[in-house]
């Protein structure tokens, strides 16, 4: 497919052609002010063309065969399918414990097989499974832990692909990294307490 030119759907982006011509298909998706992620998030699940949505962070970089993984594994009964993760930037100490407290669970190398959750903003989930949430799925969002526990807890299946691989960039200072950890601690607790 790289050979034929990009699809567009609906406003032309502000980006130089040779920045998106690697791209199958890009769409700009107006979601008014962007008061959160899991606002942005979620329009662009709405306005998604594909029956599997993935989200990824602009500091996490997928590795070779990624996308062909974790198609694969959707082709089960799997809700979500998450990757392996690596440590993108691993010279400091801050790094790793960002790192650990982040994607432990999900660390290289991790064998296949269903999960209670999986890495966060780097997922790939069954478009018509977030679609049932409706208005309730941004909120969930917000913390995506707590929508894949929701979804365990409906019946879902949550599963890591080892053969999805990305390295993520984490925290290096001290400085930037205690006072994230601080406030992301308090909005986790938060969204906890919201029926």
């Amino acid at each position: 497919m790289a050979s034929q030119a990009p699809r567009r759907t609906g406003l032309a982006l502000d980006l130089p052609e040779e920045e998106l011509a690697g791209f199958w298909g890009y769409q700009r998706v107006p979601a008014g002010a962007v008061t959160s992620i899991a606002h942005a998030n979620t329009a662009g699940v709405r306005r998604a063309s594909a029956p599997i949505v993935v989200l990824a962070e602009d500091h996490c970089f997928p590795e070779s065969g990624w996308a062909e993984a974790l198609i694969a594994a959707h082709q089960g009964p799997r809700a979500v399918v998450g990757p392996v993760m690596q440590n993108a930037n691993p010279r400091t100490s801050i790094s790793w414990c960002d790192f650990v407290i982040n994607c432990g669970p999900w660390m290289n190398p991790v064998a296949a097989g269903e999960a209670a959750f999986l890495p966060g903003h780097n997922c790939s989930y069954k478009k018509s499974v977030l679609l049932d949430y409706g208005e309730r799925l941004e909120q969930l969002m917000e913390a995506e832990m707590l929508l894949h526990l929701d979804l365990c807890g409906h019946g879902h299946r949550l599963y890591v692909e080892p053969a999805a691989r990305v390295s993520h960039t984490n925290f290096a200072l001290a400085s930037s990294w205690f006072p994230t950890q601080f406030y992301v601690g308090r909005m986790f607790g938060a969204l906890r307490a919201v029926p």
